[in-house]
């Protein structure tokens, strides 16, 4: 083991990484220096950068395990070699959100037909639910729906202007 891993490890241990993360800091330090055939020391921004490309356009690696590269790199060249470099110069991979699935309204009538209310004390939630999504769909007058003496939960209605 060389001191430089031996280094970056007890800094992991000293800040309680997990060791999985360890594991994964360790692995992509190794890969990146086994990529330049070179002392991850010697190696300047340019080579961080050049082998992320390499990350992304050869490997297409997905953009989480780019940033876990970027992550291990920063650590290596700020906590344990104590280079002066900010947070600017590790580009970080733009990770797309995956949005909810929005069930229509068929759909979730369907749901609340297979759902046994009483049996499963859901009936109050199955109220609130209707009166939301009445509210949010803009059907019948929500005064109708939810008839202001029943308890709906504690679901709060949304006022549409």
């Amino acid at each position: 083991m060389t001191p430089l891993r031996q280094r970056m490890i007890d800094d992991m241990q000293l800040r309680n990484l997990a060791p999985a993360t360890q594991r994964n800091y360790i692995h992509y330090v190794a890969e990146f220096a086994k990529y330049f055939r070179l002392s991850p020391e010697v190696l300047d921004l340019e080579a961080v950068r050049q082998y992320q490309l390499h990350l992304v356009n050869e490997r297409k690696l997905s953009p989480q395990s780019v940033n876990q590269y970027v992550s291990a790199v920063k650590f290596l060249y700020t906590v344990t070699l104590e280079m002066p470099w900010s947070d600017d110069c590790f580009v970080r991979a733009h990770c797309p959100s995956k949005l909810p699935v929005v069930l229509s309204q068929e759909e979730l009538m369907q749901f609340f037909d297979y759902v046994p209310s009483l049996k499963y004390g859901v009936g109050r939630w199955q109220h609130a639910l209707a009166c939301r999504f009445s509210v949010i769909l803009g059907q019948p007058d929500p005064a109708e729906v939810c008839p202001a003496g029943r308890e709906i939960g504690f679901l709060p209605f949304i006022h549409q202007s």
